[in-house]
């Protein structure tokens, strides 16, 4: 502050520059706290992009896991699908052979 009372000795040009060393002080300061205020913006912003990796992490890992079931389930309800079309299979010539069996017993064709 002394800088300004000595520069106001110097009459009107003294007075501009203490208007601009002023200016540019409150200048100094302003950026000051929108540094301060940017950078703990920009370490929440960092530590939110981190939390959204490791949650997107979560989702494939499990999305993952869920189609490997999926066509686990698919082979094992394909594989049992086929045990029992072989079942029915044999059910139904079992059947046919003893309705043939029963007719030509009972004298039919």
């Amino acid at each position: 502050m002394t800088e300004i009372a000595q520069l106001v000795n110097l009459g009107s040009a003294g007075a501009v520059i203490a208007v601009v060393i002023i200016f540019l002080r409150a200048i100094e300061k302003r950026d000051t706290q929108w540094q301060t205020f940017l950078h703990a913006e920009r370490i929440v912003a960092n530590t939110q992009r981190k939390e959204d990796r490791d949650r997107i992490e979560r989702i494939e890992t499990a999305l993952g896991r869920l189609a490997d079931e999926t066509a686990r389930f698919r082979a094992d309800f394909s594989q049992h699908a086929t045990e029992e079309m072989t079942r029915y299979e044999t059910i139904i010539d079992i059947t046919r052979k003893n309705d043939q069996a029963a007719r030509k017993s009972r004298g039919g064709v």
